[in-house]
């Protein structure tokens, strides 16, 4: 079963008692970014008669924060040289193939494209941080904009 943070579910582990106890608890461990593993007794705790019990393990599935980068230069560059250790997916944007080649570390979405052209195409939403340092005051302008 899915429980999102709006505590509506896809699938299910059968409804009732323990369900809806399930979903708070789901709802706790997406608040605090962390899997935990409860344990039920289903006589005593939820009433329900089949007895027994059962052990539901929650992981929160945590969102990657975005980081778009416009400029490759050598800001640019060491930026992504600290923002590798973080949580984010890196996204580096430079019209000039040289200094994109350049940066050498692996798993950076490394995109040698016109600002101008990507910027339509580019998600952003609460998750995504942008970082404009461009080689040209115009650039930045027009992508701030």
């Amino acid at each position: 079963m899915i429980v999102y943070e709006d505590g509506s579910i896809i699938g299910s582990i059968g409804g009732g008692n323990l369900e809806k106890k399930v979903i708070e608890n789901a709802l706790q461990q997406i608040k605090k970014k962390k899997p935990k593993l409860f344990k039920h007794d289903l006589l005593h705790q939820h009433n329900m008669c089949c007895g027994g019990s059962v052990e539901i393990y929650i992981e929160p599935i945590i969102k990657m924060n975005k980081l778009y980068i416009f400029g490759a230069g050598h800001s640019g560059s060491a930026l992504v040289n600290f923002a590798e250790n973080m949580n984010f997916d890196i996204y580096i944007f430079d019209d000039r193939k040289e200094y994109i080649d350049d940066i050498k570390i692996e798993g950076i979405n490394k995109l040698n494209l016109d600002y101008q052209k990507v910027l339509p195409s580019l998600p952003f939403d609460k998750n995504t941080y942008a970082v404009i340092m461009t080689y040209e005051h115009s650039y930045d302008r027009d992508i701030l904009a």
